[in-house]
């Protein structure tokens, strides 16, 4: 049997003994000091600044490129970030040029309501589309919470020039460059549900 080769584009490893063995201790100590990705929004604004400043000091050295996980949900209400937060993020990861990856929390194309956890759930769409138009149109955070908060397929248009939302549009090879620089992948514990809704909406 022939072996399959397989080509990988992220890779998640621990962020901090990589960065304080390979790109010196200055970024390795700022992440020390704050924690883990995940706990920053927990500890301010600033602590979620400094970690995306220390990623993009680390990505001026030769690839292979970091990025920020930005978790989106969890079991418990308290684990999702408000549209303000996420906004936040991709604002800041714009202006650092620093790559980011979305996950947990996923489920839907759009914010939903889940009685489970007693919070709304973020949606693909919104975020990958405040993502792609944050990047391209450096957009103020005040239109992406805006966007990340918005229930209604209707105001997402594609078609054939690309993506729309409201007056920002996005064309496809600006697209394919978000996709490619700044809004990589997200992640999802369900790989039925996502599919089911765009199915749905008849975008699949």
């Amino acid at each position: 049997m022939r072996p399959i080769g397989l080509h990988f584009a992220i890779q998640e490893i621990s962020a901090q003994p990589r960065l304080n063995a390979e790109r010196g201790e200055e970024t390795g100590a700022v992440l020390d000091q704050h924690g883990s990705f995940a706990d920053s929004f927990e500890k301010g604004e600033r602590a979620v600044e400094t970690v995306i400043e220390a990623i993009s000091i680390y990505n001026r050295a030769a690839p292979p490129r970091a990025g920020f996980k930005l978790r989106c949900g969890g079991v418990q209400a308290s684990a999702f970030p408000t549209a303000g937060q996420i906004a936040f993020v991709i604002r800041n990861a714009v202006m650092n040029n620093v790559p980011l990856k979305a996950t947990a929390g996923l489920h839907h194309p759009f914010p939903r309501f889940d009685a489970g956890v007693q919070a709304t759930m973020h949606g693909f769409i919104n975020v990958f589309g405040a993502g792609v138009l944050g990047h391209t149109r450096r957009l103020e955070p005040s239109f992406l919470v805006r966007m990340l908060g918005d229930e209604n397929p209707i105001d997402f248009v594609f078609d054939a020039t690309g993506f729309r939302y409201g007056p920002r549009h996005a064309a496809t090879a600006e697209i394919a460059e978000a996709r490619r620089d700044a809004v990589l992948s997200f992640g999802s514990c369900s790989f039925d549900e996502p599919r089911d809704d765009l199915r749905a909406l008849k975008w699949l």
